[in-house]
């Protein structure tokens, strides 16, 4: 019988779990769908997660308010640590990728990398976040390394299996950085940042609040940066015209509240 298992061993509905931690439904779903809780499915699709590992979820750092977000606090000589390994590699991996795409979209990571600071700041994100943010804007195209060059440089539009092969890059980067010390926490902004607010993105289909903020953020940030570098390419290089096409996804690509926060900080900051 079930109780007769080891307590490591017993296994917990997603409901259980949300009762143990105190947190919704949706919460432990997204603790999932993060890689902060380990699950696994049942031959109908449920997912069932061990006791033990919940038990590990319970110390004071995962409890943290903010989840919704970067998801781990670090402060000071950590942080510093953090930002002064990764830049070196992050920086290089950049430029490697930005060798092989079109010119249009030259430095394109790190005006995404500024925009979502800038976003962090305006939502009054702690400076450890922010940081952060910055940091997954610098990294957010790192599966492309991984991506056939022909593809990243073509200037026709591309046939369905090469979008296909470009829409793996979310993917690529999850996993390229899933066991580096100093940049896992940054594979689940990775993975979900072209997921849709309606729920029609990928690699997941995850829809709104399943997916991770700072996926959202990046997200936005990439989608403007597109969007204007083209229209840029074509002669208008207005902040208003680049607002007026990403108001044309809102609450299907992207959340509302978001939106709003991308045209106050672009205003002000982009012109």
């Amino acid at each position: 019988m079930i109780d007769d298992m080891p307590r490591e061993h017993r296994v917990l509905t997603i409901k259980e779990v949300a009762n143990v931690l105190k947190v919704s439904v949706q919460t432990v779903k997204n603790y999932i769908y993060q890689g902060k809780i380990k699950s696994f499915k049942t031959p109908g699709g449920h997912h069932r997660i061990l006791e033990s590992e919940v038990n590990k979820k319970l110390d004071a750092s995962f409890t943290s308010r903010d989840m919704g977000t970067v998801g781990v606090e670090l402060k000071g000589n950590d942080l510093k640590e953090l930002m002064d390994v990764s830049a070196l590699i992050v920086r290089a991996m950049v430029r490697a990728i930005e060798g092989k795409e079109i010119p249009m979209f030259l430095g394109h990571s790190t005006r995404v990398a500024r925009l979502c600071r800038l976003i962090g700041q305006a939502m009054g994100f702690k400076d450890e976040k922010i940081e952060l943010l910055n940091m997954a804007g610098l990294l957010h195209d790192i599966g492309k390394l991984n991506v056939d060059d022909d593809i990243l440089g073509k200037t026709d539009k591309l046939t369905r299996d090469e979008y296909k092969e470009l829409k793996k890059h979310p993917q690529f980067g999850s996993e390229m950085v899933k066991d580096v010390e100093y940049l896992q926490i940054f594979s689940p902004i990775i993975k979900h940042h072209h997921e849709w607010y309606n729920g029609m993105g990928y690699p997941e289909g995850l829809k709104g609040g399943a997916i991770p903020l700072d996926a959202q953020i990046v997200g936005l940030a990439e989608a403007f940066d597109v969007i204007r570098s083209k229209n840029k390419d074509q002669g208008d290089s207005t902040v208003e015209a680049s607002l007026d096409e990403i108001k044309k996804f809102e609450n299907i690509q992207f959340s509302s509240n978001l939106i709003a926060v991308l045209d106050n900080v672009a205003r002000k900051e982009l012109n």
